[in-house]
This record gives structure tokens, sequence and C-alpha cells, in this order.
């Protein structure tokens, strides 16, 4: 027999979770006690995994609540509403200077904990250049004369579209001191590794309130974006919910799409 939508979805939900070792659940009965306000038990999330802030963790745990956990029928349409208008919020927060949905990470500096490898046009050369928390405090350090990111320091991991040259036309008129700067320390930086990676990545000390003026315009908000919704893909992926890959200059986004 044919299950109703709500049956089916939740037998999904249940079954993937199960494999996969993950699960959010509201609960509503617990040793034989009602629990009012029915209680929010999430297991094994990716968005509740380290690197993903609080406030990240805090949305999209209110969205499953609105639209299945607590809802009378499961909202699709509510929940890929309340998606998008996330979307455009990471957005507007950016563009002012917010911090608070950009990735997290702690800085560790190359001490030889990381692994060597053999690359074709570098050399042999530490792994640490593949992790953007590295590069970007680096390039941090690189480009600002004060307020440096020390070993074991937490920062903020802002990913760029600035990883040729010519994108840093974007900010040479307006602030033509740090358009030198990175030029002359990074593109055409003393050190190959340094150099090889462009302008991709910064991070920003914790200390620091808001993201720079001068560094707004280099920021990859498409992707930002992707990474931030990335968290919430496997209950997009229990859900059927579509979304779509396009370029940016950093990589390839997905965004939910409005279907």
């Amino acid at each position: 027999a044919e299950l109703s939508m709500k049956n089916e979805l939740w037998f999904r939900v249940l079954f993937l979770m199960k494999v996969k070792k993950r699960y959010v659940a509201s609960i509503a009965l617990r040793e034989g006690h009602i629990m009012l306000p029915f209680k929010i038990e999430t297991k094994g999330m990716d968005y509740i995994k380290a690197g993903v802030t609080e406030k990240v963790s805090k949305r999209f745990e209110k969205i499953l609540t609105d639209n299945i956990l607590y809802a009378e029928n499961i909202d699709i349409h509510g929940m890929n509403k309340d998606l998008k208008a996330f979307e455009k919020e990471i957005i507007d927060d950016l563009d002012s200077g917010g911090t608070q949905y950009l990735a997290t990470t702690t800085f560790q500096e190359d001490n030889g904990q990381y692994k060597e490898m053999e690359t074709k046009n570098e050399g042999k050369r530490s792994s640490a250049w593949n992790q953007p928390g590295y590069v970007g405090s680096i390039n941090w350090n690189e480009i600002n004369d004060d307020n440096k990111i020390h070993n074991l320091d937490r920062v903020y991991v802002i990913k760029l579209i600035s990883k040729e040259e010519d994108e840093l036309e974007r900010i040479k008129d307006k602030y033509p001191e740090k358009y030198s700067i990175i030029k002359d320390r990074i593109f055409n930086s003393k050190n190959q590794l340094i150099r090889n990676r462009g302008f991709r990545y910064i991070c920003i000390p914790f200390g620091i309130e808001s993201i720079p003026d001068w560094l707004r315009p280099l920021i990859d908000y498409d992707i930002i974006v992707s990474d931030t919704i990335a968290s919430f893909n496997s209950v997009l992926e229990v859900l059927e919910m579509e979304n779509f890959d396009f370029k940016t200059p950093n990589g390839t986004a997905n965004k939910v799409s409005c279907l």
C-alpha cells in the first residue's frame, strides 16, 4: 500500500539516519514522562560539527523545528523559503562586515606536524599549504604589520575571488595602499608557495570585530554561502530538495533551487 507523503518522508529520514549514524529528533516522551516543550536531540549532523558556528547551528535547528519537527505537516516549501532567506541573510551580514557566518579554525604553524608531499610544480612541500586556514593566516600576516595571527590563535576563514592579480583592480582606486601591499607581498612574493596560491584565502583573528572595508569587495560571497548551506546537505538529500552547481572564481558552489 502507498504511504502518505508524511509517513514516507519519515520512513526515509529514519532509514538514512540509521545508515549514516546521524539523526535529529523531537522527543515527546522519555521514560514515561511527557517532555514539554519537546526536547530536540541532534546526533552526528554536519551542522553541529567543529568549524560550524553556533549561530549557523541554531539557525538550521530552527528551520528543522519550524518545518518538520514541530510542524503539523512536513512543509518542504516552507523549508525552501527559509533556506533562501538564510542565504540572503548571510550575504547581507558579510556585506556589512559581519563574521557570524564565517567558518572558523585554529591556526597551527608548520613545525613539522604536517605531512610532506611531492608536487609537480613546487617539489617537496608541506601539506599545510593545502589548508585554507593556514594559507589565509599566512596571507594576513604578510600584508598586516600589526595584529599578527599567532600559533593556536582562533581565526575566521574568508574565501576570496582574487586568485588572479587582475581581480585586485576592484580595490585599486579606493584602497591603493592595500592594493600595492597585496600585489607586492602576495602576487610578487619571494616565497613561491605564497605566490602560487594568489590571494584566494585570508583569515582574520577573532579580536577583529568586523571584516575590514578594503577586503569586502574581494569576498567570494557565493562560495561562502554554499559552504555554510553545505552543512545542511544531508537533510536536503533526505527530503529530495534540489540544489544546483555553478562556478565562482574560487571554485564550484551550489545553492538550493527555488523549485
